[in-house]
């Protein structure tokens, strides 16, 4: 009966340990995820210039006419990938202080019966080493 039961005034270096790898599990979870944040938030930025891109040169074939379009339009170009590589047909933007190139190319099919002319838009660029691109059409009379 002459011990006393010795009382625990702190933790074990085990359960500190312990806390601090559980804490370090969940500090990289939280800054894997604020990076895929970043990447997913810089590339819909980046298609969001390129959706402004594509309307604008949409207007502007439109502002055109059917005498004022033709093959010249593309500057030796032979595909979107073709005019963003080479640089024939290239509009330069910068996304949170980065620089982005997009390439651009008007396939024109024309229907000389019926005196009109669709010109499928193509965007296109680079992101992280994978090729992307949008496009839309404007049929002009």
């Amino acid at each position: 009966m002459g011990k006393t039961a010795s009382r625990r005034l702190g933790f074990s270096i085990i359960e500190v340990l312990i806390s601090v790898v559980i804490l370090s599990i969940v500090l990289i979870g939280l800054l894997f995820s604020i990076l895929v944040y970043i990447r997913v938030n810089q590339q819909n930025d980046i298609r969001n210039i390129a959706n402004q891109i594509l309307i604008a040169n949409l207007e502007e074939v439109r502002s055109k006419g059917y005498s004022g379009i033709n093959p010249s339009i593309n500057n030796g170009s032979t595909s979107c990938q073709d005019a963003l590589v080479n640089k024939k047909n290239i509009e330069v933007r910068f996304v949170r202080d980065k620089k982005v190139i997009f390439g651009k190319y008007f396939n024109i099919t024309n229907n000389n019966f019926l005196k009109i002319k669709k010109v499928k838009v193509e965007i296109c660029w680079f992101f992280r080493g994978k090729f992307h691109s949008i496009n839309g059409t404007v049929i002009v009379k």
